[in-house]
């Protein structure tokens, strides 16, 4: 069985299960019944409207209007959510879900200072084409460099961890920044529970780490919860040579004060 078709696949039902999971958050949070809007409410300390799907791909996938009457209309914030399912690891391995893709040429033009490590990064993820495919056998891995490029490679990486963060979670269009990073947690196909989390206090969480090459040198790992890798996948196509971004939802360790858990 072709993996890279069952890594497609995976990746075609997580987006429309996403694009559902994103209406089902909409309809709890509008239901009059429903604690879901009060919590978050108190969580957020702001008065809401209700949530709506935003518009456009952004990292934002719901909102809520902040209603405040010193404002006008035209005037009012908005708050921004951004929303992810996960699943425990013993139920599913793929329990690290992507929080981001963008090409390397791209991301070096948004965080130029990434540039003195193109020769050594630009071979890792970008597997060249023939016939249309990567070609696996000119695949580098990054524990092919010695210790001096490695060491390098993590200095140029954690001197830019910030803006990094901040790329790959808030995205590149202020007005679309998420306030909110919402977890959906799933066990046995079921939603279990919410997870809410302010964007500020996630970068800031994770900021406490710094990047290091794995073992394997096919990981950059940031602590335990969030790492980049090649995407691969795609039946071995050009959309194989992405740098993905990945976080480990279940392993933030925030402190309590940090974030709101929702039975649902």
């Amino acid at each position: 069985m072709n993996i890279d078709f069952l890594r497609q696949q995976w990746g075609e039902k997580n987006a429309s299960n996403g694009m559902k999971e994103e209406e089902i958050i909409c309809r709890d949070f509008n239901n009059e019944k429903s604690t879901v809007k009060r919590l978050i409410e108190g969580f957020s300390k702001m008065k809401l409207g209700n949530l709506s799907k935003y518009p456009g791909r952004t990292k934002t996938d719901v909102y809520a209007e902040v209603i405040d009457e010193k404002k006008k209309q035209n005037e009012r914030d908005t708050l921004n959510l951004q929303i992810k399912m996960y699943t425990p690891p013993k139920k599913n391995r793929h329990s690290g879900g992507q929080v981001g893709k963008i090409r390397w040429a791209k991301l070096c033009s948004l965080i130029p200072s990434l540039e003195r490590i193109n020769e050594y990064m630009l071979p890792f993820f970008e597997v060249p084409l023939v016939n249309k495919k990567c070609d696996k056998s000119q695949q580098i891995k990054l524990n092919t460099y010695d210790d001096n490029v490695q060491e390098f490679i993590t200095k140029v990486l954690n001197k830019n961890k910030r803006k990094i963060l901040e790329l790959i979670l808030l995205g590149s269009e202020e007005n679309a920044h998420p306030n909110l990073f919402c977890g959906i947690e799933y066990v046995d196909k079921k939603r279990n529970k919410m997870t809410v989390i302010s964007t500020k206090d996630l970068v800031d969480y994770l900021m406490n780490n710094d990047f290091f090459i794995n073992e394997y040198g096919n990981r950059i790992t940031l602590g335990d919860s969030f790492f980049i890798q090649r995407k691969g996948g795609d039946r071995g196509r050009s959309g194989a040579n992405f740098v993905q971004f990945r976080m480990v939802f279940y392993k933030l360790d925030l402190p309590s004060s940090k974030k709101l858990v929702v039975k649902l």
